[in-house]
């Protein structure tokens, strides 16, 4: 998830070393995760009634109006322009799958 392409480094790209290197990087979980574990919520759009919903599942949590994360990346023009048949999926039987 953090590894420079074989095309361009990761700081060509000017990434954080806490942003996975393909923009849509997934980490799935195949288990519920306890509301103790979810430190913060950023929301793009801040909103009274969605604040109080979510302070009653957790009242310790932190939310966040931040827009940031919903803008695109700095890497965005390098994605947009490339096509995808270059990449390598992995799946979950450890079998190479090309598109």
């Amino acid at each position: 998830m953090f590894a420079d392409l074989p095309n361009i480094t990761r700081q060509t790209l000017g990434l954080p070393d806490h942003y996975p290197t393909n923009p849509q990087a997934e980490v799935l979980v195949f288990d519920s995760i306890p509301v103790k574990y979810i430190q913060a919520v950023h929301l793009e759009q801040s909103s009274a009634e969605l604040f109080t919903s979510l302070k009653k599942v957790n009242p310790t949590i932190e939310l966040v109006h931040n827009t940031r994360y919903f803008a695109p990346r700095s890497d965005y023009p390098f994605w947009r322009s490339q096509r995808f048949d270059d990449f390598i999926i992995i799946d979950s039987s450890d079998k190479n799958i090309s598109f």
